[in-house]
């Protein structure tokens, strides 16, 4: 996986840089902007990552090769990668050991997941309006959907090949068994909180659920380095 280590090498000689140390002092505003620009994402044209993932969940790699292809119902499904954690969030968590931690994260093929590729919505992108990419609440939104409930993701699991990407799985645990997530659930296949460092489970009014986004970050940070996930 080339991509991230590229990102790494160009944002780390911006942020050691005079330049860098200028704009913090005179035009703080504007460093955003110079890191979004910098910025590759990998989940969009790394064809490392891609052939990685093509191996772990044994599907074809698309045309474009930052995609994956799974036929359902005489139906092709485009596939894409979603890392659990963005660079952004990282660094607005820790900006001093930012690189360090996004290193942590992107390297792990494990973090990586997979989820349909079409026109909005999509589980990517609404997972992080409605949880902030909280993988665990996503997960139990999940969880609830398999049971016949309506949820926030709603929308994304109804729209286009999500929904038939979806109705592959019978239930919540199937779910879970394919796409090699038990890390996320017990044995009990109740979702893992991570902002308790996975001692509690995530429970009660999906819609009343407590984000703590700098907590959950700083629990997600320990259990990776613990190996726990």
């Amino acid at each position: 996986m080339r991509v991230y280590k590229q990102n790494i090498e160009r944002l780390a000689m911006f942020l050691n840089s005079e330049y860098f140390l200028a704009l913090k002092k005179q035009d703080p505003k504007i460093i955003n902007n110079i890191l979004n620009s910098l910025y590759k994402d990998p989940d969009a044209v790394d064809e490392e990552l891609y052939d990685m993932l093509s191996k772990k969940h044994n599907l074809a790699i698309g045309k474009d090769k930052c995609s994956l292809i799974q036929n359902l119902n005489g139906k092709e499904i485009r596939l894409a990668a979603d890392i659990i954690c963005g660079w952004k969030a990282l660094r607005n968590f820790d900006e001093q050991n930012f690189l360090v931690n996004y290193e942590l994260i992107r390297s792990r093929i494990d973090l990586h997941f997979i989820w349909p590729k079409h026109t909005l919505p999509t589980i990517n992108t609404l997972r992080y309006s409605r949880y902030k990419d909280r993988i665990d609440y996503l997960l139990y939104d999940l969880k609830c959907y398999f049971t016949g409930k309506d949820t926030p993701m709603r929308k994304a699991y109804q729209n286009k090949s999500t929904k038939i990407w979806l109705m592959q799985f019978s239930n919540f645990k199937e779910f879970i068994d394919k796409l090699k997530l038990n890390r996320y659930v017990n044995d009990n296949y109740e979702v893992l909180d991570i902002g308790t460092l996975m001692n509690n489970v995530v429970k009660g009014n999906i819609s009343e659920l407590t984000i703590a986004i700098n907590e959950y970050t700083k629990c997600l940070l320990t259990l990776v380095k613990s190996g726990r996930i």
